[in-house]
């Protein structure tokens, strides 16, 4: 089964996050979107919902553009795209 292409989704378009908010959104003059939105649409890289908060944490912290480009990176790029996409994220500054 060939991976999902989010190369035109509305999130590779998102390219900063607004730390700031009290409603926890991703924020550009276009649209607004969640953090939980985003994290619904990689909910096949995160096995354990437990985990949930630090994925959340992470998508803060590297913006809704890189995050996204990692995701898609992991699931092309492995059989286990969710150990994949952790380890890009830990990994961050070499992942090119």
């Amino acid at each position: 089964m060939e991976p999902p292409d989010f190369t035109n989704h509305p999130l590779n378009k998102h390219s900063t996050v607004n730390s700031d908010s009290n409603n926890n959104n991703l924020n550009n003059s276009h649209s607004t979107v969640s953090t939980k939105e985003v994290l619904s649409n990689i909910s096949d890289l995160i096995p354990n919902l437990d985990y949930a908060p630090w994925y959340a944490k992470q998508l803060r912290k590297l913006g809704a553009k890189r995050f996204m480009e990692l995701a898609n990176k992991a699931r092309a790029g492995s059989d286990t795209p969710h150990v994949l996409f952790k380890w890009m994220i830990e990994n961050n500054s070499i992942v090119k």
